[in-house]
């Protein structure tokens, strides 16, 4: 029962972002991150074929040659991790830069094990995050952050977002009753029950109860 209250919710966040969505491949020269500042991010479907990366953007029918420039090659790894083979490709939203016809990945938005693009939504959010043990999603608008918890009430209010100096953390200071806040950490974030990857983690203490998970720029 909890598993599919989990997956629910999962499929909750994925459906309610444009997280999957026709792909933004960034310009030549035009950087992106997974920085609370993120640019364009590039999304699209990863396939591994004779021991390469091709990438293929949602938005046309074309195949892109990829070079991992990330830290230690991590995004490539997360990747294969999560389950990127032969004949098993991966829905991908990557951060980086195009270059000499080829897509630099310089880190992970996010990364979903079911292999297709989905129909474009358009979103105001910023943040989306899920989690289990409770299961739990959590959204923000332009100026809201809602949080839904497996067995409790909603809880949604106002919030103002911090970025934390000197470290690849946010803040985002919740109004609610009791007020709260939500520490996103820039690092990858394995969630191999809802077959996902992220480029944050995210972290809270609501009521009590310490809630962790993955979160990603929708």
């Amino acid at each position: 029962m909890r598993t599919t209250t989990s997956l629910t919710l999962l499929l909750t966040a994925l459906i309610a972002s444009s997280s999957l969505l026709a792909a933004d491949t960034p310009a030549n020269g035009e950087k992106s991150g997974n920085s609370a500042s993120a640019g364009k991010i590039a999304k699209g479907l990863m396939f591994f074929h004779q021991e390469r990366l091709i990438f293929s953007p949602c938005r046309e029918p074309s195949y892109v040659e990829t070079d991992d420039v990330s830290p230690g090659k991590e995004a490539s790894a997360a990747l294969r991790k999560l389950g990127l083979a032969e004949g098993k490709p991966l829905y991908v939203e990557l951060s980086g830069e195009a270059s000499g016809g080829a897509l630099r990945i310089e880190g992970i938005n996010f990364a979903h094990t079911e292999g297709r693009c989905h129909a474009l939504r358009q979103t105001h959010g910023k943040w989306r995050a899920v989690g289990r043990n409770p299961a739990w999603n959590m959204t923000t608008t332009a100026d809201t952050l809602r949080l839904q918890q497996e067995g409790r009430p909603d809880i949604e209010g106002k919030f103002t977002e911090t970025p934390q100096p000197g470290s690849s953390a946010t803040a985002l200071r919740v109004q609610a009753s009791p007020e709260y806040a939500w520490e996103l950490r820039q690092q990858l974030c394995h969630q191999p029950e809802d077959g996902i990857v992220t480029g944050w983690t995210a972290s809270a203490d609501v009521q009590g109860v310490k809630l962790t998970g993955c979160a990603w720029h929708p």
